[in-house]
């Protein structure tokens, strides 16, 4: 596939700070690290940025460093969010007043990469995204766009005669922030990365299927949570110990046979060991607001269990999907 050109006069992108806006066209190498970080360099192997994994409990987090350790920004999973979103902090902040920027996944349930990016500052439309990240991630071939024009602004594409699949270049046009470019190609990373450890979760035969029986006939222990974290010990005989309680969740919907499946997952997503009955997956109380996130988080799951490397049919499955997505232009 032919790359695009940088020869036309491009846009001035300064969004994380001038400092990173360099006058001229140039490349950058992403290569994996140990504990799901990302070495940046430039094509003389001189580092400039590294991306570090800082999870908590509650949140997937990375920290986008310079050459020197000094923190850029922090880039943070939103959760109770029907969409995948995450927000770009400045510097080691999670304080709202220093969103530089916010991403969000547009099609969940696309096998193709589609990103809508939005200023904190912008002075367009409140709908109107800024840039959008369009391709194919698992081919390593995705574009970055100013709104949603066809103006490219930054490209991704494989190394050359090269083995390591994870290892792969982007390059930046002119007078482009090459650190928000950076920030934009670690988050889309993270989110690939969620999806592959939440098909594993999914598949394994440990504490997740435990909860999938529990919630399928809407049933819970009462002290659920001080049992949940010992994972390696005899979980299924200290559970059988436990009393069953039936709950009466409020979120719950009319067609709960259909629905519960949706609940385990949220459950899992945002539990966050507190008593059973306060739990909150962010479910609205309206019935039809109620049906329309769980259509929305039913795809979401649907595409990371589909597209999961625990899957043995992963590749079939995007094969066809290319071949029903043939005449999609990007």
């Amino acid at each position: 596939m032919a790359q695009p050109s940088y020869a036309h006069v491009m846009p001035l992108v300064s969004v994380i700070g001038p400092q990173f806006v360099a006058p001229h066209e140039f490349n950058v190498i992403v290569d994996r690290h140990s504990n799901e970080g990302l070495v940046i360099t430039d094509t003389n192997h001189r580092i400039l940025f590294t991306v570090k994994s800082c999870d908590t409990f509650l949140h997937c987090q990375r920290l986008l460093q310079d050459a020197n350790d000094i923190p850029i920004a922090l880039l943070r999973e939103k959760n109770m969010s029907a969409h995948d979103r995450w927000n770009v902090y400045r510097g080691e902040s999670n304080n709202d007043q220093e969103i530089i920027f916010s991403i969000v996944s547009n099609h969940m349930v696309s096998i193709k990469t589609h990103l809508k990016v939005f200023l904190a500052n912008k002075t367009s439309g409140r709908d109107d995204c800024d840039f959008t990240i369009k391709g194919k991630w698992s081919k390593k071939n995705c574009k970055i766009y100013m709104g949603d024009s066809s103006t490219v602004i930054a490209h991704m594409g494989k190394m050359q005669s090269h083995a390591n699949k994870d290892k792969f270049m982007v390059t930046i046009g002119p007078k482009v922030d090459y650190a928000f470019v950076v920030a934009l190609i670690a988050i889309v990373d993270a989110m690939e990365s969620q999806y592959a450890k939440v098909g594993n979760a999914i598949a394994g035969d440990g504490a997740g299927a435990v909860v999938g029986q529990i919630f399928g006939v809407f049933q819970c222990r009462p002290n659920f949570a001080s049992i949940s974290v010992v994972l390696d010990g005899d979980f299924s005989k200290e559970l059988e110990g436990l009393p069953v309680e039936k709950l009466k969740i409020s979120l719950a919907t009319t067609k709960n046979f259909v629905d519960c499946g949706i609940f385990v997952m949220c459950h899992m997503d945002m539990f966050n060991a507190n008593y059973a009955r306060s739990w909150d997956c962010g479910f609205p109380k309206d019935e039809r607001a109620k049906k329309i996130k769980c259509g929305l988080l039913r795809k979401k799951n649907a595409y990371k269990m589909l597209t999961s490397d625990v899957n043995i049919y992963k590749a079939r499955v995007i094969k066809e999907a290319d071949e029903l997505d043939v005449g999609t232009t990007y």
